[in-house]
């Protein structure tokens, strides 16, 4: 009788958190699609949709939210310093009055100065990171949510090896899941040769190792603070065409040269200060004009206080004057 009772209250407290977590994300959801589908779920399945909720139905990461939002936080004073710059002010739009609404929510310049190269393909893309790798003289770097050990990441590995035995200091920084299947020597011959290697993690708890719609999916490289990579491809053969199902997978990337990558370098930069604990050694002189272009960077992310990337996205195909660069952001997919 014992275990007949039991087994009459695993559902009735199912459905009880069911309806616990209906409100919450009736008081919480961050789109209306969302929102009714969850409460759906919990509704007439709670016994399989309140385990989902448990792991895919956070909104922010708390930890990572409140790192970005410190006021007392080395990167909140470094992207403050960048602001305030002297050395910068010559080189801020400040006439773009529509880019500079959402400068407002990053606390980033809108920078002159910048000259932007589209690459269009796998191949391009590669070439050009790997041809400014080759040029770097002090520091390098380097970010993807996706490494595979296959032909462009050993192209990439072996680059990287070259350079720091040449003595540039390089950061490498990829995400747990994303690059789930690098194989650890891969990594180990990366630090061998004097490569610091950081693994982006969503959080220090246990629950977080389950929240898989949390990853950052930034595509970043920088180098010696003068040149920048950001856009959609990670480090993969499907990028060139090859590798089974995803052999016609084709994304875009840009390369900037200027003053802005600054403003991708603190966005790497906060992203490994998250996941080591450290501030990489890395120059924040301006580097000099290459361009005439005026470029944002936009690094998106659950530590912002409001819905921004949905903000940029609505203002931007309401206004037709202005440039917005984005900077490869963290996506958070549910």
């Amino acid at each position: 009788m014992v275990i007949e009772h039991w087994m009459l209250l695993i559902p009735l407290m199912l459905h009880l958190i069911g309806v616990l977590f209906i409100i919450d994300v009736i008081m919480n959801g961050r789109t209306s699609q969302g929102t009714i589908a969850w409460v759906m779920a919990l509704f007439f399945f709670p016994y399989l949709s309140v385990f989902l909720y448990l792991i895919f139905g956070a909104r922010r990461l708390h930890e990572y939210a409140a790192a970005h939002q410190s006021g007392t936080s080395k990167i909140h004073h470094l992207g403050k310093q960048l602001r305030q710059d002297y050395r910068l002010r010559n080189l801020m739009a400040d006439e773009l009055v529509p880019i500079n609404v959402h400068s407002d929510i990053y606390h980033l310049p809108v920078m002159k100065g910048n000259r932007c190269t589209l690459l269009i393909n796998g191949r391009e893309t590669f070439d050009s990171i790997l041809e400014g790798i080759a040029a770097a003289r002090h520091y390098i770097l380097i970010q993807f949510f996706i490494v595979h050990a296959d032909e462009v990441g050993n192209r990439l590995k072996a680059a990287l090896i070259e350079r720091a035995r040449a003595g540039v200091r390089i950061y490498f920084l990829y995400d747990k899941i994303g690059s789930v299947h690098l194989p650890r020597s891969y990594t180990d011959e990366l630090q061998a040769a004097g490569v610091h290697v950081g693994v982006f993690r969503v959080g220090k708890g246990w629950l977080s190792r389950f929240r898989i719609n949390f990853r950052n999916h930034r595509k970043v490289v920088v180098v010696d603070g003068e040149q920048s990579w950001v856009g959609g491809h990670n480090l993969g053969d499907e990028y060139l065409g090859k590798g089974g199902r995803f052999s016609s997978w084709r994304d875009t990337h840009v390369k900037m040269a200027g003053p802005v990558t600054l403003a991708v370098q603190l966005c790497f930069v906060e992203d490994w200060h998250w996941a080591c604990g450290q501030l990489p050694a890395v120059s924040w002189a301006p580097p000099p004009e290459s361009g005439n272009e005026a470029v944002l960077c936009i690094p998106t992310g659950p530590g912002d206080v409001v819905e921004s990337c949905s903000l940029i996205w609505f203002r931007s195909s309401t206004r037709r004057r202005g440039v917005v660069g984005c900077s490869a952001p963290i996506s958070f997919r549910m």
